[in-house]
């Protein structure tokens, strides 16, 4: 991997330019708030003052040239994510937004008895839409523990696959430890008789520079650590086949 430049990087956002208490700002706070790169004000200024309009929903010059804007946005992120069609991308305003989509919409396919697993070193945008998922439909939650070094313990993880598996969400980096899970190398989603998706929830983003940190789709190709925004990581046995979610 090539070193960073961080220079480079900070001179992306202006804000770090700020000294605070006579320091130069290091902001480090970005699972509350991340800071915006200046591509994106940029972009979002030109959009508000040159081309806003319905997308979609109208077949007049501005509309066009909104829609146009917004599927090309899309299908920047399919081949950033390797998904397989921009159907697959949802935009959302963020994570837990995202996590409780997911969890209103799939979670609607699940029945009494089915399993969700879920890591204790998780965020609690990535805990409590299952937990109210499981009490509505009667679904059974088992988490993964952590050994004394911070890790996920793997083995319990192999162990706790059942046949009545249906969902793994995990972080990819924890917000609290800073454990890195080994999404792009762990065959996370094991076989069983209707296969789960692996949900990465990651806390640690490093811009908000794709405005959609989650996504229902295959991320096979890139390395898992490339990619700066949580996503839902699959492969063509981890997604739900149509007879299946029947």
């Amino acid at each position: 991997m090539s070193q960073l430049d961080i220079q480079s990087i900070r001179a992306d956002f202006p804000i770090l330019g700020r000294k605070v208490y006579g320091r130069p700002l290091i902001y480090l706070d970005n699972t509350a708030t991340s800071q915006t790169p200046r591509a994106v004000v940029d972009s979002v200024t030109d959009m508000y003052y040159n081309h806003k309009a319905n997308v979609h929903r109208g077949v007049h010059c501005l509309s066009q040239e909104a829609t146009d804007a917004m599927e090309a946005t899309r299908e920047s992120v399919r081949r950033f994510i390797n998904a397989s069609s921009t159907e697959e991308i949802i935009f959302t305003r963020g994570t837990t937004e995202a996590i409780n989509l997911a969890a209103a919409s799939y979670g609607s396919l699940l029945t009494e008895g089915d399993e969700i697993i879920l890591t204790v070193m998780e965020h609690h945008s990535n805990i409590v839409p299952w937990q109210l998922l499981a009490g509505r439909k009667g679904l059974k939650i088992k988490v993964v523990p952590i050994d004394s070094t911070g890790r996920l313990d793997l083995d319990v993880y192999r162990s706790l696959f059942s046949d009545r598996t249906r969902v793994v969400a995990v972080t990819h980096i924890s917000n609290v430890l800073g454990t890195v899970n080994p999404v792009a190398t762990e065959q996370w989603c094991l076989s069983t008789a209707l296969s789960p998706w692996l949900i990465c929830g990651s806390t640690c983003r490093l811009s908000t520079l794709i405005s959609m940190p989650f996504h229902l789709t295959r991320c096979t190709v890139r390395q898992a650590s490339e990619c700066s925004t949580a996503s839902v990581s699959s492969s063509k046995k981890c997604l739900p086949t149509r007879e299946a979610a029947r």
